[in-house]
């Protein structure tokens, strides 16, 4: 009985072997497949996103219309343009004197003032509230 199993021993290797290669061959066609399915589906939500984008970018340009923008300040907000009485016009930039993020009616009608400027001011202020020094 040994001796026949000797001589099977060879020939079942081979067909092992055979079955395993065919078995992986199969596995990797199988994954090719699932990975071209996969890869369609992206293909087609990247295309669907891009489309979405232009979509998007659309609307944006759309929604952004300095007229659009006009129109709907004044039918919707009741806004109308100023009076030169209340225009005011800034030649040099400004200050805000708490260093908050929205400038006060006082911020905005003093300009800024250079680092000596301020500093002598200080200086004045300082000694005009303390009085005279005796």
């Amino acid at each position: 009985m040994l001796r026949i199993l000797v001589k099977l021993l060879p020939a079942l290797l081979v067909c092992c072997s055979l079955a395993a290669t065919g078995v992986f061959h199969t596995w990797q066609r199988v994954e090719g497949v699932l990975l071209g399915y996969r890869l369609d589906e992206l293909v087609s939500e990247h295309d669907r996103l891009v489309e979405e984008k232009r979509s998007l970018v659309l609307e944006m340009s759309t929604l952004r219309q300095h007229s659009r923008i006009e129109l709907m300040a004044r039918n919707e907000l009741g806004m109308v343009p100023p009076r030169p009485s209340q225009v005011t016009v800034v030649s040099e930039p400004f200050e805000i004197a708490d260093g908050s993020e929205h400038p006060t009616e006082k911020d905005l009608s003093m300009p800024a003032q250079s680092e000596e400027r301020r500093h002598s001011s200080l200086v004045s202020m300082s000694t005009a509230e303390e009085g005279p020094r005796g």
